[in-house]
């Protein structure tokens, strides 16, 4: 294989399906997450961003701590194989087949020094100018949150170009500065969601002694909704509209006007959980390849479990859709007739996937799919209580057709072998009518033989006599002389 051809190891395709066989969805380039609608990175997808940030043979090889590997052989070998692609990052430069066979000759010590080597250029990539533009490429498929911290890595690449992220980032003044920010933002959260406990629990006091406990169950799902991790605004906000139905439905005697300043109280609850600050803080401590990495994983394509593993959900993928990591995460454990108001344009993106998929399937590039779609089908009914219907009428038909040629085929191919199988009868039949001649044939031929066996048994007995007779007469001759 071409370096070029690894190195570009991102498949392109417009309008076609690309040349390649596959057995996963997640394979599938380019393939649309079914709740948010944006295109989601296949693993080599996410391999070949990542390889476009990676520092460059060349100058990787010139950084200060290869300075003690310098004077090795090994060192010299790279820095051979580097004259020739001094841009392709040293990861991918080794894959060449002949350096491949060149490694083997190496010795034990040689191979573990060329690995450590290997490994440390795994984690430097270009300076923040240069990856920023790889990130920018891929800015409107992350989410708002993340798309605001993608912002304020552009503004650190424009004031620190020729330093890496991870450089950036281990700056006093930007540590400090996020820092500060964290706390601010810390502490207008606590205030707000202060304001809005005492404004809740206020209420508790039009309440009877009966009606205290569902409502403090609801005060104690309030603050568990606005506390969860990996958790959109919206998907918050809905839980806690959820939340309160559930409530209404148990608060039957409660007075209409105390319920709708329930509801009041609960909608001024503070669902923005998410800090940027806090998000480039947790980046601080990894290294430039594993800054990318990171933010690469929100867009990285994921299994999703339509009935969760934790309720009995099957890892068949009849039970699979494909999310980002990230939209994987928000979802959890809610059920899809939730996502579905959170989202109002799932069950749309669903349906673009899953025609996606039988594109694929009819294209024969995605194997062992044939019957996904129904099983999809099926689930996606079951799991929503009838409520998600996914068209796969044209599916059902081009399959109701392809099984009509194949039956065709099928019916002249028995056809022929029937006329052939005709054929070998009569060819049999001719067999058995020549194969009875012959054994009469035999038959009187062994009859011959049994004769002719009888008569030569005669004609030697006969020949035994004669010669005896013969000898006694040439004895009686001898005699009479």
């Amino acid at each position: 294989m071409k370096i070029e051809q690894i190195q570009n190891n991102f498949i392109d395709f417009n309008g076609r399906l690309p040349n390649i066989k596959i057995n996963d969805t997640r394979q599938i380039p380019h393939l649309k997450c079914a709740i948010c609608g944006k295109e989601m990175l296949t693993f080599n997808e996410f391999q070949a961003t990542l390889n476009k940030t990676l520092l460059g043979a060349n100058k990787f090889l010139k950084s200060k701590e290869l300075e003690s590997y310098q004077s090795q052989n090994v060192f010299a070998m790279l820095v051979d194989l580097a004259k020739h692609h001094p841009k392709t990052p040293i990861s991918i430069l080794i894959q060449d087949p002949k350096f491949q066979k060149n490694i083997k000759k190496l010795s034990i010590q040689e191979q573990k020094t060329l690995n450590d080597i290997i490994e440390l250029s795994k984690t430097k990539t270009k300076n923040s100018k240069q990856v920023i533009k790889q990130l920018l490429k891929l800015q409107p498929l992350f989410d708002k949150n993340m798309q605001e911290v993608i912002s304020i890595l552009e503004v650190y690449s424009l004031r620190y170009p020729d330093q890496t992220f991870s450089e950036i980032l281990h700056k006093p003044e930007i540590i400090k500065y996020h820092k500060e920010n964290v706390k601010i933002e810390s502490l207008k959260y606590k205030t707000l969601q202060n304001k809005a406990q005492r404004n809740f629990l206020s209420i508790a006091k039009h309440l009877h002694l009966e009606e205290l406990h569902n409502f403090n169950t609801l005060y104690t799902n309030i603050l568990k909704i606005i506390t969860i991790p990996h958790s959109t605004n919206q998907v918050r906000f809905e839980m806690l509209l959820n939340t309160f139905e559930k409530y209404k439905r148990v608060a039957t005697n409660l007075d209409p006007k105390i319920l709708k300043k329930i509801s009041t109280a609960i909608q001024k609850f503070p669902i923005e959980n998410f800090s940027t600050s806090q998000k480039i803080l947790s980046m601080v401590s990894k290294n430039d390849a594993n800054i990318i990495e990171n933010l690469l994983s929100y867009l990285q394509v994921s299994f999703e479990h339509v009935i969760p593993k934790s309720r009995q959900g099957s890892k068949d993928k009849g039970n699979g859709i494909c999310l980002h990591m990230i939209c994987n995460k928000n979802r959890g454990v809610l059920p899809y007739t939730l996502i579905n108001r959170i989202y109002p344009d799932f069950q749309s993106n669903l349906q673009k996937q899953i025609n996606t998929v039988i594109s694929y399937i009819k294209g024969g590039r995605l194997l062992t799919y044939e019957e996904y779609p129904q099983q999809i089908k099926k689930t996606m009914l079951y799991a929503t209580h009838q409520n998600i219907r996914i068209n796969i009428k044209k599916y059902l038909k081009y399959q109701a057709q392809k099984a009509k040629q194949k039956l065709e085929k099928e019916q002249q191919n028995l056809t022929l072998r029937s006329e052939k199988l005709e054929k070998t009868k009569q060819e049999i039949n001719q067999a058995e009518v020549l194969l009875n001649q012959l054994k009469e044939k035999i038959q009187l031929l062994r009859q011959k033989e049994h004769n002719d066996i009888i008569k030569y048994k005669q004609a030697k007995t006969n020949c035994f006599n004669m010669k005896n007779e013969y000898q006694k007469t040439l004895k009686a001759i001898k005699k009479d002389k």
